[in-house]
């Protein structure tokens, strides 16, 4: 679907279709259409102009071919448009969802009818493979025939359409349908004679329907076939089952009734006609259950196919081998010949991995033969599944032998575990992540608390568990070595002397991973050494990061810049560290451990302090980009970048904070004010700023981090001292000889004193610093002074004189696209709306006002006031379900910050919203609502104490002065969340006759 709402619909199986809307339109020429079809079969990567220009040319490119690509991607744009056809990074992409291209809508439909087929379902199978097969209108990728980079995908492709086929004609042959797969399978066999699953299947429908002579016919066909075109008798299962027909034996009757799955059984050791027997050895289970992974397991489920290689990398420690033993256990039934585990981490010659592979398979060497060849004849015609564990450590044999047996055995498949990619055409990599741990019901916590609880059944989850398996990284390694110690310490003494517990490790498990620090040792040294100098100093990041970052941060010349990138892609590719490239700008990542180790390393390599004085540096310049722009017209992608960048910036600032720089930390502290302001985080920026200006920064430092730290005092409910932080940051100002930083130090002055009701202090600073914003041609500041100058106006006659420079405010914040200003200046101008009975108006301020804060994340004392105002408004339109929803997102806004003026308009909302539903609920939040303290609150100087009054009165009518005044006294004592939960109740039954309208 592309962005304008056109259906766009790719079709690969067979000539190359394009439809928009149902009309064609596909490309003309025979190299714009094969660039399409490359873009579409990678349309999970981004492939850049090198890999497109090797895949449409290959050997035999011209000089021209980049000018050429370059044209063909601009054709391919018009005729898409650029929401389809994307750029990011280096890299183009086909934006479409798999339900737009038919291969993936064909194997989705596959992969459900081999779940249907797991459940025994053969009526569903029938249809599942009827859709999926009918999606086909001729060879796969047809366009491109014999092109490198389609072969993978054609063969993958063929394969799975032949097992789909055969998996249609089991589930027919199951159901007593024998006459519709007869004539299938021979229509089929006149195409691909030499398929010995079709002739079999064919015997065994013939057999069924009481053709015992035409069955064994067949077997005579699919010899001679096989004898004429290349030279082989049938194999074990054809042989058998021309036995099993000439005696007429009991259990062909019972062949695929019951479930849709035939063949021999699995672990068969019958051998292929002349070849060794089989005897494959499968993994041996876990003792302990399996800590979530199930989305894995669901999705991976359907990637483990025939002729295919799926790779499961990750870190060491992220259980990639449990994970792929449990997926052997969901895929047991499905490969008659069994599975062979192939288990490589005692490996330590590459020569050796062959004799590995024939011990897991269960075949004896043969002198005359290589083992690879003995290996590729044992299995040509089997349906396997060979698991080849840890191959990182010797990832040439491992390719070698994979490379073998999906060559010579294409109804074989590969499952691998490594660390690293095994980088073989057509390889399927499944990277493994870490648990999450996010909250008490992650898995990760789950894990801890099991392996925890099961050597220590006295064992009590606390609020330290949590934070211990953040710092494990999720690494289900980590937890298995942690457990054991909950019997000898407490989770908080665990957390106190992880470094130490992990360094003891488990002397139980192989060498390689007794304790974490060998199980990155072992990737460390397996680096070059100019990834292994950068993978030391990414380990100052703390968090994620970007690009730009690792390049400002990384290289102590301009010379060693190039090598980082270069890096990276070394380090992703070893699982060290982690890449997020499907959301945005790419974003990189260490897990805890391994960042701890990096950290550690950095610190031998005697190359700690400077390169945390890059950091220092990087991260100082983001903080001024942040505070530069964080109120400004791009302030929701500063203020997401700062969410994405805070756990640097902090670490940044402890450096500073450390090394006494004390300019370097008040202006990173200075640069994020604002941030904590919006995110409500006023606790953690007082702190910071704090101890920055306890180091004495010069005075334009100063005055700028006075100025953030007197906000967020206010935020905090602390007023005097935010007062006293104005004034000194006006001195500040004036001794470094800022003006333009003098008039925001006046503004903030004026700003608090109106907070504190010093009407007449608030009016004169504000005006002063409204004519200096002016005079240094700053709209928004002057346009601040405006909207606060207006709050404090006391009486009716002063509103009104003001609401002009409100109005003013509005427009200047509109034309600089200053967002929260325009959001406070919409929400107050809304209630001036509400004042005057003008719901509409009211409506539309706030309804704007309200996407504002929601867009841009804002959870401050704005978000409260803006949510409370415009449930008043769903409620006096006759909405109060509505109402009652805004209210509780205010409520859990206002539960995150200290500054409870707020709460004054919430139980105002909260009153007249209760004003619909009942007399007793709405006297009860008139008295919450009068114990708060209006004198902070623009609610009481908004004189909506007459609509306070108003609904007092309806109270008193319906209850009577007795009963609403014990009602008035039980509220003040109340939750407002409790109160919530009831108005909900209330508002939910079908009929309330006591319901009011106090309009």
């Amino acid at each position: 679907m592309s962005s304008h709402g056109s259906r766009m619909e790719f079709r690969l199986l067979g000539p190359l279709e394009v439809l928009r809307d149902g009309r064609r339109v596909e490309p003309s020429g025979a190299k714009l259409r094969a660039l399409l079809i490359d873009l579409l079969i990678h349309r999970a990567q981004f492939r850049s102009s090198r890999q497109l220009v090797e895949d449409l040319w290959g050997e035999h490119q011209p000089s021209t071919a980049p000018g050429v690509l370059r044209n063909y991607l601009s054709q391919l744009r018009d005729l898409l448009g650029p929401e389809v056809l994307v750029r990011r990074g280096g890299g183009y992409g086909i934006d479409v969802s798999a339900d737009d291209l038919d291969s993936e809508r064909f194997e989705q439909l596959a992969a459900l009818a081999r779940v249907a087929d797991r459940d025994r379902d053969p009526t569903a199978v029938i249809g599942l493979t009827t859709t999926a097969l009918s999606l086909w209108r001729g060879a796969a990728l047809a366009d491109v025939d014999g092109a490198e980079f389609a072969l993978p995908h054609v063969a993958r492709l063929d394969e799975l359409r032949a097992t789909t086929l055969e998996l249609q004609m089991e589930a027919l042959i199951a159901a007593g349908r024998t006459g519709e797969a007869i004539a299938a399978l021979e229509e089929r066999l006149v195409v691909d004679p030499l398929r010995e699953r079709h002739w079999w299947l064919l015997m065994v429908a013939q057999y069924r329907s009481g053709r015992q002579a035409d069955a064994l016919r067949s077997y005579q066909r699919a010899r001679s076939e096989l004898a004429e075109r290349i030279g082989i008798e049938p194999g074990a299962e054809l042989r058998e089952l021309e036995l099993a027909i000439l005696d007429q034996r009991r259990e062909l009757h019972g062949l695929l009734r019951g479930s849709t799955t035939a063949g021999a059984g699995a672990g068969s050791t019958t051998p292929v006609a002349g070849g060794p027997v089989l005897r494959p050895r499968p993994p041996r289970g876990y003792r302990t259950p399996l800590v979530g992974r199930q989305a894995d397991l669901e999705e991976l489920d359907a990637r483990v196919e025939a002729g295919t290689l799926l790779t499961l990398t990750g870190v060491g420690g992220v259980g990639k081998t449990r994970l792929a033993v449990e997926l052997v256990e969901r895929l047991r039934g499905r490969w008659p010949d069994g599975i062979a585990f192939v288990d490589l981490a005692p490996v330590v010659e590459e020569g050796t991995v062959p004799a590995a592979a024939l011990v897991a398979l269960g075949l004896d060497e043969e002198p005359i033969r290589p083992p690879l060849d003995t290996i590729t004849r044992a299995l040509a015609e089997r349906r396997l599944l060979l698991v080849v564990d840890n191959c990182e450590h010797v990832v040439a044999a491992a390719v070698r032998l994979v490379d073998a047996v999906i060559e010579a055995a294409p109804g074989c498949a590969v499952l691998a575990t490594s660390r690293v990619p095994l980088d073989m055409a057509g390889e399927r990599i499944w990277s493994v992540a870490p648990l999450a741990a996010d909250d008490e019901s992650s898995d990760s916590v789950r894990m801890l608390v099991e392996r925890a609880v099961a050597v220590n059944p006295g064992f009590r989850n606390d609020h330290h568990t949590v934070g211990l398996a953040r710092r494990l990284g999720g690494l289900p390694l980590a937890i298995e070595m942690v457990a054991p110690w909950t019997r000898t310490l407490s989770t908080a003494d665990i957390a106190d002397r992880l470094d130490q517990l992990i360094s003891i490790g488990d002397p139980a498990r192989p060498e390689r991973q007794r304790r974490m620090a060998a199980v990155f040792d072992w990737s460390d040294g397996r680096l070059d050494d100019a990834t292994r100098t950068v993978f030391h100093r990414l380990g100052v990041f703390v968090g994620d990061f970007d690009l730009a970052a690792a390049e400002a941060v990384v290289p102590a010349e301009e010379s060693e810049r190039p090598g980082v990138l270069v890096a990276l892609g070394r380090l992703v590719d070893h699982s060290l560290v982690i890449a997020e490239t499907s959301r945005g700008p790419s974003r990189y990542r260490l897990l805890e451990p391994v960042r701890q180790f990096a950290a550690e390393r950095l610190v031998d390599d005697g190359d700690d302090a400077p390169v945390r004085e890059r950091h220092l540096r990087h991260y100082r310049a983001v903080a001024v980009e942040i505070g530069r722009h964080a109120a400004g017209p791009a302030a929701t992608a500063w203020l997401a970048r700062a969410d994405h960048e805070l756990p640097n910036l902090r670490a940044a600032h402890d450096q500073a904070l450390r090394t006494a720089g004390a300019d370097d930390a008040a202006v990173i502290a200075g640069g994020l004010y604002w941030y904590w302001w919006i995110r409500a985080s006023s606790t953690e920026g007082i702190d910071r700023l704090s101890r920055s200006l306890a180091l004495r920064p010069a005075p334009r430092v100063s005055a700028r981090a006075r100025i953030g730290l007197a906000s967020l005092l206010i935020q905090a409910d602390r007023s005097a001292e935010a007062a006293a932080q104005a004034e000194a940051a006006v001195e500040d100002a004036r001794v470094a000889g800022d003006a333009r930083l003098e008039a925001h130090a006046i503004g903030t002055v004026g700003r608090i004193a109106a907070d504190r009701r010093q009407t007449g202090l608030a009016e004169e600073m504000l005006r002063d610093a409204r004519h200096r914003f002016e005079s240094h041609g700053n709209p928004g500041g002057a346009a601040w002074c405006l909207m606060v100058l207006f709050t404090v106006a006391g009486s009716a006659v002063d509103r009104a004189a003001a609401l002009p420079g409100l109005r003013r405010a509005h427009e200047l914040y509109t034309e600089v696209g200053m967002l929260w200003g325009r959001a406070w200046t919409s929400a107050l101008l809304g209630l001036v709306e509400i004042r005057e009975d003008r719901f509409d108006a009211a409506d539309d301020f706030l309804t704007t006002a309200n996407r504002l804060v929601d867009d841009n994340g804002l959870r401050d004392e704005l978000a409260v006031y803006t949510k409370s105002y415009l449930a008043v408004v769903r409620a006096g339109t006759g909405h109060p379900r509505a109402a009652a929803a805004i209210l509780r997102q205010a409520w859990t806004i206002a539960a995150g910050f200290p500054d409870r003026a707020p709460y004054v308009a919430w139980f105002w909302a909260l009153a007249e919203t209760a004003a619909a539903a009942s007399p007793e609920l709405l006297a009860r939040c008139l008295g919450a609502h009068l114990v708060r303290s209006p004198e902070v609150d623009p609610t009481h100087r908004m004189d909506v104490a007459e609509r306070i009054t108003a609904l007092r009165t309806t109270a008193v009518a319906a209850l009577g002065a007795d009963r609403a005044a014990e009602l008035f006294e039980a509220g003040a004592r109340e939750d407002g969340l409790h109160m919530l939960g009831e108005l909900d109740s209330v508002l939910d039954r079908p009929r309330h006759a006591d319901r009011l309208h106090a309009r």
